[in-house]
C-alpha cells in the first residue's frame, strides 16, 4: 500500500503543476462512495461498498494516473501552444524585435524597407508608422492565440497564416516569419495541444492497463486495473481507451472519472488554465452530464449530498468558495 502511494506521488511529481492531483481524486472518489452507500433512493439504495470495495476504488484512484510515467513532460506541462522545452513565443518577440528595429532604421535613414522584408510601402514616414502599430497588432495577437484560452475561428486562422507568410531578414538571410510548425501549433482551435499530443497524453490510460494487468492483485482487487484504465471512457461510447459505452462502464470508473474532471476543474495549480469557481466547475459538469459524457444519477447524487462542497471546504482555497456554490 505504501508503495503505490509512492508511485502515484513519483507519476504526480513528474508534473510542478499536479503534484496534488493523485492524493485528491483519491479523497473525492471515496466521498462518492460513502454518499453511496448512505443514499436511501434509486438507483444506488441497493448499493452499498463494503470495506474490500472501497480499498479496490481507492487502490484503483491512487493508480489511475500511472501511465503518465511513459508521458514526456513537456507534453504533460505544455501552458501554450509553443510551448515545448521552452516557450517559443519568447523567439517569435524576437523577430518582431529585430523587424521594428529595421523599421526604425529605415524612418531614420528617410524610406526605404531598411530590410524588415515586408512588402509594404514604406517610403513615407507615416507608413512606417502604421507599419509599426500593425506589428505590436500582430504579435499582441499571436501572444494571446499562443496561450490557447479561447478557441479559434476559421478568419484566426487565416491571420495566423498571413502573418507567417510575411519575411523578414535574419542577418543577410530572407526567411519566413512563421515557420510551418509554428503556424500549425498556433491554429489549435481549442486548448494548446495538438491532435498528435492529445493521442499521447490519451494513451497514458491504455499504458495504465497494461502496466497494472501485469500486477498479481488480490481477488478482492481483481478489478483495480479495469478501474483505473476506464476514468476516460464515456457512457456514449466516445471515450478511451476502449470506446466501452453505458452498463460496460463500471460504477466504479464513474465515480473515478467524475472525481478526475471535477478535481481538474477546480484545481488551483494549473498552468493552463485558472481554476474555476464551484459553480462554474458544477456548471461545466452539468454540460458533460447532458453531452452523456458522465452519469446523469452520479451527479445528481453529487449535488444532492454535497460531495461538492464537502470536497471544497477541504481541499480548495477560499477563491474558490464561492457563495452560490453552496
Amino acid at each position: 500500500d505504501a508503495f503505490i502511494r509512492t508511485i502515484a506521488t513519483a507519476i504526480d511529481e513528474k508534473s510542478p503543476y499536479t503534484g496534488d492531483h493523485g492524493r485528491r481524486v483519491v479523497e473525492l472518489s471515496l466521498m462518492l462512495a460513502e454518499a453511496i452507500n448512505r443514499a436511501k433512493v434509486e438507483p444506488f439504495a441497493d448499493i452499498y461498498f463494503n470495506e474490500d470495495g472501497l480499498n479496490e476504488l481507492r487502490i484503483a484512484a491512487w493508480l489511475h494516473d500511472v501511465g503518465k510515467i511513459a508521458v514526456p513532460e513537456h507534453i504533460m506541462d505544455k501552458a501554450t501552444k509553443l510551448d515545448g522545452r521552452l516557450d517559443r513565443i519568447e523567439l517569435l518577440k524576437t523577430r518582431f524585435e529585430v523587424i521594428k528595429r529595421d523599421v526604425e532604421i529605415a524612418r531614420l535613414r528617410g524610406g526605404g524597407h531598411g530590410g524588415s522584408g515586408l512588402n509594404r510601402n514604406m517610403t513615407e514616414a507615416g507608413s512606417l508608422d502604421t507599419v509599426l502599430d500593425d506589428l505590436g497588432d500582430d504579435l499582441r495577437f499571436l501572444v494571446q492565440a499562443n496561450r490557447g484560452g479561447e478557441a479559434m475561428s476559421d478568419d484566426d486562422i487565416e491571420r495566423i497564416r498571413a502573418i507567417g507568410n510575411r519575411t523578414w531578414y535574419c542577418g543577410n538571410e530572407r526567411r519566413l516569419l512563421l515557420d510551418e510548425g509554428e503556424i500549425e501549433q498556433l491554429s489549435i482551435r481549442k486548448g494548446t495541444l495538438s491532435a498528435e499530443e492529445r493521442n499521447i497524453i490519451s494513451s497514458h490510460a491504455e499504458i495504465t492497463h497494461r502496466m497494472l494487468s501485469q500486477l498479481p492483485f488480490p481477488k478482492k482487487m481483481k478489478q483495480v486495473p479495469t478501474i483505473a484504465a476506464t476514468h476516460h471512457e464515456c457512457l456514449n461510447g466516445s471515450g478511451y481507451p476502449f470506446g466501452l459505452k453505458g452498463d460496460e462502464i463500471s460504477l466504479q470508473a464513474r465515480i473515478l472519472a467524475m472525481a478526475d474532471v471535477f478535481e481538474a476543474l477546480t484545481a488551483p495549480d494549473r498552468p493552463y488554465r485558472k481554476a474555476n469557481t464551484l459553480p462554474e466547475a458544477l456548471k461545466i459538469l452539468g454540460f458533460m452530464v447532458k453531452d452523456n459524457h458522465l452519469d446523469g444519477d452520479l451527479f445528481e447524487l453529487f449535488l444532492r449530498e454535497k460531495v461538492y462542497l464537502q470536497y471544497a471546504e477541504k481541499e480548495l482555497p477560499g477563491s474558490c468558495m464561492d457563495e452560490a456554490g453552496r
